[in-house]
């Protein structure tokens, strides 16, 4: 789940398609159109960036 102001956004796991990284955001798109970008700098640590995105990756089939 990923909050933008009040807005929520959830994507489940099964639907990840694509994980890039992009213009300094790291972005994940899924099955039926949808998609996040989560800025970089949303992560207190570049390593927390890299363990995110190497978990979502591994749920793409």
């Amino acid at each position: 789940k990923v909050l933008r102001g009040k807005e929520k956004s959830i994507i489940k796991t099964h639907s990840i398609i694509d994980v890039i990284k992009l213009n300094e955001c790291l972005c994940i798109a899924a099955k039926g159109d949808i998609g996040i970008a989560i800025p970089f700098d949303s992560f207190k640590k570049e390593e927390d960036l890299i363990m995110l995105e190497k978990t979502l990756k591994n749920y793409i089939k």
